[in-house]
C-alpha cells in the first residue's frame, strides 16, 4: 500500500502540464483513497502517515547513511545555480531514513 501511495504521490508532484488547483485536489483524492494525514511543519506539508502508521517524507529518502553520502558525491559533480546545495546527510526522526540538506549544521536552519 505505501510503495503504491509513494508512487502516485510522485506522479502527482512530477506532473509539470497540470494547474496547481488540480494537483491539490489529486492530493486530496490520494489521501482519502488512501487513508493517509498529511503531516506539516511549520505551515509547509512534509510528509504522509499512513493508517498502517507508517511515515512518508516528501523529501528523496535514502536507506543508508553510505547510500545518501554516495549521492552528496555525485551531487558535488554538478553545478548549482543557487548556494542551496546539498551538503550533508541526516537521519530523519519521522521516517527514520536518511535525507540531504543544505544546512552545514543543524544551527544554521532558518
Amino acid at each position: 500500500m505505501s510503495k503504491g501511495f509513494h508512487r502516485q504521490l510522485a506522479r502527482i508532484v512530477k506532473c509539470d502540464d497540470r494547474s496547481r488547483a488540480w494537483k491539490k485536489r489529486a492530493l486530496k483524492h490520494l489521501e482519502d483513497d488512501c487513508v493517509a494525514e498529511k503531516r506539516v511543519k511549520g505551515g509547509k506539508a512534509v510528509g504522509y502517515e499512513l493508517e498502517s502508521g507508517r511515515v512518508l517524507c516528501r523529501k528523496k529518502s535514502f536507506k543508508t547513511k553510505e547510500a545518501a553520502e554516495q549521492a552528496l558525491e555525485q551531487i558535488e559533480l554538478m553545478q548549482f545555480v543557487t548556494d542551496k546545495k546539498p551538503c550533508r546527510a541526516y537521519q530523519c526522526g519521522a521516517c527514520g531514513k536518511f535525507h540531504l540538506t543544505s544546512w552545514s549544521s543543524y544551527s544554521d536552519r532558518g
